[in-house]
């Protein structure tokens, strides 16, 4: 559950990031743009005159006329920082990402204290996957204006891609106590506690989180996650079901509330949320495997041996599936297939090593010693507790 959940996790943090990085720079205000352009016709050696007229272009999405504008401004003022800034944002809207900083390295040079800047810088440097560098810049906004959650929040973030969770906390709880209505700085507080496997926090920022927006769908299904890690089922249950009553198409939601109807022993109710996921994405490999898990667990091995053969169809290298076919087909008595199964999963995966003990049992059923013995000698190189565990099976069977 553990690697599931954190690759989980990742993607949202994504999500949550592009999210903030298109809503966090701010706009320019609303201008007259006439009023602008003729203002610069009658002083046309104002710098500011321009740097308006740019201000005017950028509202009305015409960034190119904006830099245009900025770029005048700057000729005749070469220190307007103001006009620096706001060209950066001009080509953030034309996704011209290295201009975009230099920009805002000018506007810097201009004003070192120039907080926004920094901030944006930040953002850009972000873009570029440069997080080390955004986390200066970051600081630098801080150190600039302590009081500004966005930089804290992004900071977080930062440290986070950094797998500097202790860090990404400490940011996030100075974002919430500068806005305590942050709900995207406490979900991703919350994630950053699992990361650290503090799933008590974890939940906890997730509570707090939805209290501030109930209909946050992610911080509902990431509070089901943390709740069916403390085993506190019933709560993991009802976090999954309010994420499905918000968005019924939630497949992952789906997915694991079956994975809770397992952990409880209700394999009906898990087997009608697995076929609710097949419903919904019928090409998920993994909902194919679980209903095969839920239908071994009431003993319907028929069906589950059609759940994994279908698993193995859509992901071909599912080595999970393959075992656990290999399981239901001693069930069926079908021991060569058991055998192919077996077989298959350790041809991906060499260091499989309960389906190379699995192996060696069945080749000790159908009483092929010296098979047996060849799969106790590669367990060796992986696990010599179950190559010992093999070693005694072949010793009762000579």
């Amino acid at each position: 559950m553990s690697s599931k959940k954190l690759a989980l996790l990742q993607s949202l943090i994504v999500a949550v990031f592009l999210s903030i990085l298109l809503s966090a720079r701010p706009c320019p205000a609303q201008t007259d743009l006439d009023a602008k352009i003729k203002e610069v016709q009658n002083n046309p050696r104002d710098a500011s005159a321009h740097y308006n007229l740019g201000v005017s272009y950028g509202q009305i999405g015409r960034h190119q006329d904006a830099i245009t504008a900025y770029q005048k401004a700057i000729s005749l003022s070469p220190c307007l920082h103001d006009a620096w800034y706001n060209m950066g944002l001009a080509y953030y809207s034309l996704k011209s990402t290295d201009k975009e900083i230099e920009s805002y390295q000018k506007a810097i040079e201009c004003k070192s204290d120039f907080a926004d800047a920094w901030y944006n810088l930040g953002l850009a440097y972000h873009d570029q996957d440069n997080t080390r560098q955004a986390i200066d810049a970051y600081k630098q906004a801080i150190s600039s204006n302590s009081n500004y959650p966005e930089a804290w929040y992004n900071l977080g973030l930062a440290y986070s891609k950094n797998d500097m969770e202790l860090e990404a906390v400490e940011s996030y709880k100075k974002a919430v106590a500068l806005k305590p209505d942050y709900d995207s700085a406490w979900y991703n507080m919350g994630i950053s506690y699992g990361v650290l496997g503090n799933y008590q926090e974890e939940a906890n920022a997730y509570h707090r989180a939805i209290a501030i927006n109930p209909g946050y769908v992610n911080a509902h299904y990431n509070l089901g996650l943390a709740y069916y890690t403390l085993k506190q089922y019933p709560q993991s249950e009802n976090a999954y079901k309010e994420a499905i009553r918000l968005d019924p198409k939630f497949v992952n939601a789906h997915l694991n509330l079956g994975l809770v109807y397992d952990a409880t022993s209700r394999g009906a109710e898990a087997i009608t949320a697995y076929k609710k996921v097949i419903e919904l994405q019928p090409d998920y490999a993994k909902a194919f495997y679980n209903l095969g898990i839920a239908h071994s667990n009431l003993k319907q091995y028929q069906q589950a041996y059609d759940a994994y053969k279908t698993a193995i169809a859509k992901d071909p290298l599912y080595t999970a599936a393959y075992y656990n076919l290999g399981l239901v087909c001693y069930e069926l008595n079908k021991y060569q297939e058991e055998i192919a199964n077996y077989q298959k999963a350790l041809e991906i995966e060499p260091n499989y090593v309960n389906a190379r003990y699995n192996l060696g049992l069945s080749y000790i059923g159908l009483k092929n010693i010296s098979l047996a013995k060849k799969e106790y000698t590669e367990l060796l190189k992986y696990s010599e507790d179950a190559a010992n565990r093999l070693l005694t099976e072949i010793n009762k069977a000579q």
